[in-house]
């Protein structure tokens, strides 16, 4: 760019780029509800032409968040939620694909599906809370016992349905195991003094 434009470059990069960003998203929360054939390759949950694309849409998304600097703070902070949805998207595509579970909203009845969406979740939430303890990052820690709180309402509220069959049992003591050891190895990091 020629002078003096180019100095008000990055003023005008927000606005320029707004619309691919919008574009971006909307190809992302629409790709997230594809099943993600792969036919004539066998399907292979995160190594798979969808959820490739989709995270790349999401390497883009970030990199041009952090290039923007203080600009899309905001946005910045709907990363774990779009994460969130990713994961929990491709454990219900790999239920599809490998269990046989219809790809609709019926997949939700299955003890199966729960059982994957709670171990997954479950996952995540200690992840994040030995993440958060380490780095002594209070806010992670905390959205991971919120997480874990909020996985033990499901077990009480829908994973209890399936108690009597194997994947019922499976989702109780996974949850619990996982939960004994972030107690031990997870402690919850200082508060902030100026907090």
């Amino acid at each position: 760019f020629a002078q003096p434009r180019d100095a008000a470059f990055a003023s005008y990069r927000l606005g320029w780029l707004a619309p691919a960003n919008l574009l971006l998203v909307l190809a992302f929360t629409l790709g997230l509800f594809f099943p993600g054939e792969s036919a004539p390759l066998p399907y292979l949950p995160l190594i798979n032409p969808l959820e490739l694309g989709l995270l790349a849409i999401l390497a883009l998304l970030v990199a041009q968040m952090r290039e923007s600097g203080g600009q899309l703070t905001t946005l910045f902070r709907l990363w774990p939620v779009l994460g969130f949805a990713f994961i929990t998207m491709a454990t219900l595509r790999a239920v599809h694909h490998w269990h046989g579970e219809p790809w609709s909203g019926a997949i939700l009845d299955s003890g199966y599906t729960q059982t994957c969406l709670t171990l997954v979740w479950s996952l995540l939430g200690v992840g994040s809370m030995l993440i958060g303890s380490r780095r002594g990052n209070r806010p992670l820690w905390v959205g991971g016992m919120v997480l874990m709180i909020l996985i033990c309402a499901k077990l009480a509220l829908i994973d209890r349905l399936y108690m009597g069959n194997t994947t019922g049992i499976v989702s109780c003591l996974g949850v619990g195991i996982l939960l004994v050891g972030v107690g031990y190895f997870a402690p919850s990091p200082p508060k902030d003094d100026e907090g």
